[in-house]
């Protein structure tokens, strides 16, 4: 029994939601591990392992990428998914729920942060009340293995939004056949789910195998999609990059906005663009020209609605034309190496030296733009032959022999 909301009971929020970063672009994934599916699974999201590569998937009923192999992308999801887990593990229950054995059986919580002190098996249904409060955050803790009945349920009532709930594992998770099961697992054993799973949220798991069999996923927050995502692509055009994105059944949808990075790990804003606001059931199709990409950039996008809440999409890597105009050349003076150099994105460099046998001489940082500029290397040199070459971001834009006699 409880006192209704406006009649003197406080409003519940429950706990802060986590930041999960770049584990919001999976539905499946697994940093320690193997990913495996029989039968004809449906995912939201990208599917991937930091250990090798998922298999029984097929690409046409995964909305996202199904990463082959371990990559920038799996890297940064591991590295998130640790964080992520760490910060619920280090939540503070406001409530214990006794006997873990007998979870369930139509049992209604309300937003808090639960604790369940040892294996847990979830029987029948367990509803999540957010009281009309759309933020309203569950989070709940195992302390050990979990595992549902056939025919489980996780319903949520009352404006509550599978964004919003959170369930942190220690151990190994089952989400027996048929479940509808509701919320992020954040799990640091094995997940096991078995045929006609429905799961309206994500499965990450820091250590062990996941396999699924015929399931559905998704990324539902409360039954109704702002935005029906169709694809995010980019290409380089001459020394720019055009991003381009496909949507349908756009719903109270307020704009995009699409971020890049170097590395997939730190983004950056670089445009809003704003939604159509006339609404159709056709395509939707949006641009965007990146004036001054990334040689090797990452850009990733998100969608948000009129009033507020924000969605990621996914990421994609293109690799541009940036440096296709630079040009380089060298001198000598005094027994210094001049370099003067142009047409480069600008970015920071670095100009390295190298003795023939391989050994780092020399180098030091430079500021590169379009515009000619001449660099000294410091450095006074004995009679030989050397090679010198110009890097920004990694990536080698002149490697030539000097002689210096």
């Amino acid at each position: 029994a409880y006192t209704p909301v406006g009649c003197g009971s406080p409003v519940l929020n429950g706990p802060a939601a986590p930041d999960l970063r770049t584990t919001a672009n999976f539905g499946l994934f697994t940093s320690i591990g193997d990913v495996a599916n029989s039968g004809t699974t449906h995912v939201t999201g990208d599917v991937g392992s930091n250990t090798s590569g998922p298999t029984g998937f097929n690409p046409l009923n995964v909305s996202g990428m199904i990463h082959p192999s371990p990559d920038y992308f799996t890297q940064g999801c591991s590295n998130d998914l640790l964080m992520v887990y760490d910060y619920l593990n280090g939540l503070s229950p406001d409530i214990e729920l006794l006997y873990p054995a007998d979870f369930g059986y139509s049992l209604v919580l309300t937003p808090h942060t639960y604790l369940l002190n040892a294996a847990t098996v979830l029987t029948d249904t367990v509803f999540l009340n957010a009281q009309n409060n759309p933020d309203a955050v569950f989070v709940i803790k195992v302390s050990g293995a979990f595992s549902t009945s056939t025919n489980a349920k996780v319903i949520l009532i009352n404006g509550a939004q599978a964004k919003n709930v959170y369930w942190k594992v220690t151990g190994a998770v089952t989400v027996a056949a048929n479940s509808l099961f509701t919320g992020t697992m954040i799990v640091a054993g094995a997940i096991d789910l078995q045929t006609g799973v429905l799961l309206a949220g994500r499965a990450l798991t820091e250590n062990g195998a996941l396999s699924t069999a015929g399931i559905t996923t998704t990324m539902n927050t409360d039954g109704t999609l702002p935005v029906t995502w169709l694809s995010f692509s980019g290409r380089p055009i001459g020394e720019k990059v055009l991003l381009e994105w496909n949507t349908v059944n756009e719903l109270n949808n307020g704009f995009f906005t699409i971020e890049k990075s170097r590395d997939s790990r730190k983004f950056e804003a670089l445009t809003n663009v704003k939604a159509h606001e006339e609404i159709k059931n056709s395509k939707y199709y949006y641009s965007f020209t990146d004036q001054q990409p990334y040689s090797n950039g990452y850009y990733r996008i998100s969608q948000t609605d009129r009033d507020g809440r924000k969605s990621y999409y996914k990421t994609i890597r293109v690799t541009g034309n940036a440096n296709q105009n630079f040009k380089a050349i060298n001198y000598l003076q005094q027994n210094f190496i001049y370099v003067q150099a142009s047409g480069a994105a600008p970015a920071s460099g670095l100009i390295k030296l190298y003795s023939m046998e391989g050994s780092l001489i020399a180098s030091q940082s430079v500021s590169l733009t379009k515009e000619i500029s001449t660099y000294k290397v410091e450095k006074s040199l004995k009679k030989g032959i050397y090679l010198l070459s110009i890097e920004s971001h990694g990536e080698r834009l002149y490697s030539k022999k000097v002689m210096v006699f």
